[in-house]
């Protein structure tokens, strides 16, 4: 047992060294770089009021152990520049060195101080300046990073054109655009606008004059002698209907719409008419009386409308009609109980009265299974409905009788054989022997029959099935029990 242990305990040991050294390899170096470090050199193409071209450099995922540098070096050689000054980060200030301006490559150094350093963003701006006049084009900005690793993204310069501009063509002034000078460069092709001119507008004449109506103004169309472009002014105001008694029409009023007069304006090309004096609307006029018959389902009516515009004047609600029920019985059953059945012959309508209670069932019975002296009966009885039910009869038991007899003598016991006089089963008696009995007893066996108890000493089918099921369980517990015992004794054992 106790080398058992040794062993489990070396096992452990061994384990435990294994997944420390696994994670001692695992974890980065302080004093190097994540392997996912990123170096940022940044473009441009603008270039601000100063003429400087700002590069900015960002860094990330960066870790830079007590005393640990990184240095980025900045190489231009397609064109030449000269660094004019650096911005740096606030937090970062104290730590950053550069090379001297005209070096190239221009060196930018990081160095950590006593404790652990974690740039990220942006860590400088540097501005850079052409020397001369140099070719439009974009000038990489190569960088190499030493100390650390790290993966660098380069930037570039683009210069743009010096355009030297030449007279194209001349655009001259509309009515409403101004004209212009176009010039191109003669380096790249790119054009440009000047000695921009104010648009000339328009010079309207009169073209024609339309006199005022009845609703609308009067105007003048003007024409542009350039463009041909209209323009409308407005003229005198509108001079108003004129009506004549002699011209007008007469609507006599109705039941729903009042009279009117109405008076068309006299001037030519004018169809406004002036409806006056109205006259109040007349009461309706009945018609005659319209009478829906009632049915033993929905109301009748007795209507009268207007003769002239059918509106509804008046409206009267006729009672319901009786139904017109026509009887039949139905019989009640033992399933169902009976009920005369109503059912109107003029809208279908069913009605279910006077209920009668269920008959009771009339059973017949039938023995599914006899009874014998072990196993019991069933009888069956049956509705003629189809419902049924059952009664179960006893086991009427064993009824013995005396069949043989073989005596006892002073060597050898005695039998009594018994015989069931129901089902045929025998059973057996020991009587023993060796002088025992007496004569009287033995004369006793010989003349009467001995009825048995109805136990027998065999078990039924049921008793012996339940034995068995009593036997299986116990097994069952036995392994169970014996089960948990061995797992909290391993248990026990692994906690030593």
């Amino acid at each position: 047992m106790q080398k058992t242990r040794e062993i489990i305990r070396r096992v452990c040991v061994a384990v435990l060294v294994v997944s420390v050294l696994a994670l001692v390899f695992a974890m980065p170096s302080l004093s190097s770089y994540a392997a996912s470090g990123k170096v940022n050199i940044g473009s441009t193409e603008a270039v601000g009021d100063s003429g400087y071209y700002e590069i900015k450099i960002t860094l990330s995922d960066i870790t830079l152990s007590a005393g640990k540098s990184i240095d980025i070096a900045l190489e231009y050689n397609n064109i030449a520049f000269t660094v004019q000054k650096n911005t740096f980060s606030s937090a970062l200030k104290n730590y950053i060195t550069t090379s001297d301006s005209a070096i190239n490559p221009y060196h930018i150094k990081l160095t950590a101080g006593s404790t652990t350093l974690r740039p990220s963003g942006e860590i400088c701006t540097i501005y850079f300046k052409p020397n001369g006049t140099p070719a439009a084009a974009e000038y990489p900005i190569n960088a190499t990073v030493s100390g650390v690793s790290a993966n660098v993204t380069a930037g570039y310069i683009k210069i743009n054109c010096a355009h030297s501009y030449k007279l194209h063509s001349t655009v001259e002034s509309s009515c409403t655009v101004g004209g212009y000078t176009l010039e191109s460069c003669t380096k790249c092709g790119e054009y440009r606008q000047s000695g921009h001119k104010d648009p000339l507008g328009h010079n309207y004449q009169p073209i024609d004059t339309v006199a005022p109506t009845c609703t609308e103004y009067g105007y003048t169309v003007e024409e542009c002698t350039r463009c041909k472009n209209r323009n409308k002014v407005e003229g005198a105001s509108p001079i108003g209907h004129e009506y004549g008694l002699a011209d007008y029409t007469v609507t006599p009023p109705t039941c729903t719409q009042q009279g009117y007069t109405e008076y068309a304006c006299l001037r030519d090309g004018c169809e406004y008419t002036d409806r006056r004096d109205y006259v109040p609307t007349v009461a309706h006029t009945e018609g005659d009386i319209i009478v829906i018959d009632s049915t033993c389902r929905k109301h009748g009516s007795e209507s009268v409308y207007c003769a002239v515009c059918g509106i509804l004047m008046r409206d009267k609600i006729l009672e319901l009609v009786p139904h017109d029920f026509k009887d039949s019985v139905v019989e009640p059953t033992c399933m169902t109980p009976g009920y005369t059945y109503r059912k109107c012959g003029a809208c279908d309508t069913v009605r279910r009265e006077e209920q009668v209670d269920m008959i009771a069932h009339s059973y017949t019975s039938m023995i599914e299974r006899e009874a014998s002296c072990e196993i019991g009966g069933r009888i069956k009885y049956t509705c003629s409905c189809g419902n049924s039910y059952t009664e179960e009869i006893a086991a009427h038991g064993h009824s013995y009788v005396k069949e043989s007899v073989i005596a006892p003598t002073e060597e050898s016991d005695g039998m009594i054989t018994y015989v069931c006089t129901e089902c045929g089963d025998t059973r057996p008696q020991i009587v023993q022997g060796g002088g025992n009995t007496s004569a009287n007893d033995r004369d006793d066996w010989d003349s009467h029959d001995v009825h048995l108890s109805n136990r027998p000493d065999k078990l039924s089918g049921r008793q012996t099935l339940l034995v068995n099921v009593t036997l299986v369980l116990a097994c069952v517990s036995a392994v169970a029990i014996t089960a948990i015992l061995i797992k909290k004794t391993v248990t026990r054992f692994i906690k030593r």
